[in-house]
């Protein structure tokens, strides 16, 4: 079998593949991609598209062939499409975690 189709990304790349300003539809496109992923018993929040990046690097077996089957076919429409896909995941979920700590609900450890 071949390399990895998933490569980690150089920082700028990283940090570019998060784009917080997106449009309402991608956003929505986004919140139904979580949504199929969360049904098909992924992880909340995130991508069908980083769950398959993340099974093409962390697991073997049958998982990792298909993550990485997945993967190579996306990097077809778009390079490196996995990676980019978790570095949005993180960043939506940095943002969410700088936006709820932000409020005067939530007690900091601390505080």
């Amino acid at each position: 079998m071949s390399a990895n189709p998933v490569q980690p990304l150089p920082p700028a790349e990283f940090q570019a593949a998060f784009d917080p300003d997106k449009n309402y539809f991608r956003r929505a496109a986004v919140s139904l991609d979580d949504m199929i992923n969360a049904l098909l018993d992924g992880n909340n929040d995130e991508t069908i598209s980083s769950r398959m990046a993340r099974w093409a690097t962390e697991h073997g077996g049958w998982k990792r062939d298909v993550g990485a089957a997945v993967c190579r076919g996306l990097n077809v429409l778009s390079a490196d499409h996995g990676a980019k896909a978790e570095a949005a995941d993180l960043g939506r979920a940095e943002l969410i975690v700088k936006t709820e700590e932000a409020t005067p609900t939530v007690q900091q450890e601390g505080q």
